[in-house]
């Protein structure tokens, strides 16, 4: 079995299983963490080289949650024909 969707239609279905759909709400809790954790300071260093990098590192997982969690057939599509070009 090809675990990836070949339509639409099939990753509108796997849209709504209840594994994804789990996976899809640890996502959304994960960014509301760290955005709950920035708000309370927790990515502040001594130094603001320090707080940069804490920043950075927060701010690109939050871009990855919020990527994989709005993961769209289009996008899927595109990125998987990519690969199999190279």
């Amino acid at each position: 079995m090809n675990p990836t969707p070949h339509s639409s239609l099939d990753f509108q279905e796997w849209l709504l299983h209840p594994t994804t759909q789990a996976f899809r709400r640890v996502l959304v809790a994960r960014v509301r963490v760290l955005k709950d954790r920035w708000a309370a300071g927790e990515f502040s260093d001594m130094s603001q080289f320090g707080t940069a990098i804490l920043n950075a590192k927060a701010i690109g997982a939050v871009e990855a949650y919020e990527g994989l969690a709005a993961l769209d057939f289009e996008v899927m599509e595109m990125e998987l024909s990519d690969d199999s070009e190279k």
